[in-house]
């Protein structure tokens, strides 16, 4: 609209001063006191009409004004495309249709999938009103990938109010637990605020309001109204998220299984891809490697151990898991007898010392504050404990055991980060601030919403994408990632029900 208004204006004037070396000379007809104004314009007229005449002068005078409006058309194109570039926000990604051949292997691909029930009580959220269109060179391209960051902790205020999260328990808002097929709770995984989202990336093809929940097992995406909601509480028969220190989502439940994964709010963080970014549809792993580049110049390189050599602190706590893991050394003990009764009875007299050790453990940590650090003297006897155990019953504990506190101090400093307050306050202030400066990422990948993946669901939206990180205690094993994906068309519906969970390997 400005290019129109700046054309017409300047071939407007040009048609203004063509009329009057058309009419020229006025000033005789014009009233005494405008005389003086109009005597040079029309000394100029005349000298116009004299060099060519005065038809030739208006026809000169009207192109000129053609092609000067013309020419201003150009640059304020120029300009608009140039402020685009530097000043304004990037392209926005429409959700487009997908083909009848897409959608066709998108149907056969579900139909092949396991189907599960997922609850309907909630409508597909209102879309917020309709951004500018992208510019036509824009091809389509996703907003940029947004980093999924984790907040600080600081022991002030309440650490559960927080828009965005990971593990911990969901705000459902009455919405019932989605269920696999076999009717069994999925386990809860983030839930994102879409508000929070839009403020970081406003042009995200989401919705603006709201919540997005989502669980893992087989997979479930739920919208949750916007609202302050309480937390919803766990269903009956909820199975175990994660062993503390060992694999996630166990199948069979042991003394060491924890049913939610640790509560950690996060903070959206929109990051900006440069024009000359590795295309991920031609090189997955570049157009990888650009983002975690980008990653790190933002957050910094993430510690590796949370449980840095030299610290050699420990707290009863950790003693406890010790205790939990010779239990279930104890309670697989018998199996391990069995098998090997008919060549060896060694083991079943190992398996009955290890008994008696058991039970001097318990009462070693009984009545024990969890969160109070060990003496010197107290840490060398758990030393010398673990050594003579890994010593003489090693076929029955070699697979629960650590071989040194250190695994112990980093499920203490795990447990307290994200604990309950009593817990938090009694990690020291060197840890926090080792927390919040050097795992605001994960090591490896990071969390993500948005932007590309890695080239292999072409046409769909990266929802989320959850990494390995071990404060959340999720080891996925292999450097692979929980991916939950929706295509377009669903996406823009607000067709949850549709989303897919998928796990990739590096």
């Amino acid at each position: 609209m400005r290019k129109l208004i700046a054309m017409f204006t300047v071939f407007g004037l040009a048609a203004i001063v063509a009329a009057y070396v058309g009419h020229a000379p006025v000033a005789n007809d014009a009233p005494d006191t405008l005389n003086g104004l109009f005597l040079p314009l029309d000394a100029a007229a005349v000298g116009l009409t004299g060099i060519a005449g005065r038809d030739a002068a208006v026809l000169t005078l009207l192109g000129a004004g053609l092609v000067l409006g013309m020419l201003v058309g150009l640059f304020s194109t120029e300009r608009a495309d140039a402020d685009e570039v530097d000043l304004g926000p990037g392209p926005v990604w429409h959700p487009e249709p997908h083909s009848q051949d897409d959608r066709i292997a998108r149907l056969r691909r579900r139909a092949g999938a396991e189907v599960v029930e997922r609850p309907t009580g909630h409508p597909a959220f209102a879309e917020p009103d309709a951004p500018e269109s992208a510019p036509a060179d824009a091809g389509g391209l996703p907003p940029g990938p947004v980093v999924l960051a984790r907040k600080s902790r600081t022991g002030d205020g309440d650490w559960t109010n927080s828009a965005s999260w990971l593990g911990g328990l969901p705000r459902l808002a009455g919405a019932d637990w989605p269920r696999d097929a076999q009717g069994r709770p999925l386990p809860f995984a983030a839930q994102i605020d879409l508000a929070e989202l839009a403020r970081t990336c406003p042009l995200n093809p989401l919705p603006h309001n709201g919540s997005l929940a989502f669980f893992l097992g087989t997979g479930a995406v739920l919208s949750v109204p916007p609202g302050d909601h309480e937390f919803t509480d766990p269903p009956d028969g909820l199975l175990p998220a994660y062993e503390e220190g060992g694999a996630p989502l166990p199948v069979v439940p042991t003394r060491l299984s924890r049913y939610l994964f640790p509560f950690w709010p996060v903070e959206p963080v929109a990051l900006t891809l440069s024009k000359d970014a590795p295309d991920d549809d031609v090189d997955p792993a570049a157009a990888q490697g650009a983002i975690a580049r980008i990653v790190r110049e933002r957050f910094g390189e993430p510690v590796a151990s949370l449980a840095e050599a030299g610290d050699e602190t420990l707290w009863w706590y950790g003693v406890f898991h010790l205790a939990d893991q010779l239990h279930e050394a104890l309670d697989s003990a018998d199996r391990i007898v069995a098998a090997d009764a008919p060549l060896d009875d060694q083991t079943g007299q190992e398996a009955a010392a290890l008994s008696a050790m058991v039970e001097a453990m318990d009462g070693f940590i009984s009545n024990r504050d969890p969160w109070e650090p060990l003496t010197a003297e107290e840490r060398d006897l758990v030393v010398e404990i673990l050594d003579e155990i890994n010593r003489r019953h090693g076929r029955l504990v070699r697979h629960v055991l650590p071989d040194s506190l250190a695994p112990l101090r980093a499920i203490c400093i795990r447990a307290m980060a994200s604990g309950a307050p009593e817990a938090f306050a009694a990690l020291p202030d060197e840890v926090r601030a080792r927390i919040a400066r050097g795992r605001r990422v994960p090591p490896g990948r990071q969390h993500q919403m948005l932007g590309p993946d890695d080239g292999r669901h072409d046409g769909d939206l990266l929802l989320l994408q959850l990494a390995s990180d071990d404060l959340m205690e999720w080891r996925w094993g292999g450097g692979g990632v929980f991916r939950f994906r929706i295509g377009r068309p669903e996406a823009a519906a607000g067709d949850w029900a549709c989303a897919r969970l998928t796990f990739e390997g590096a």
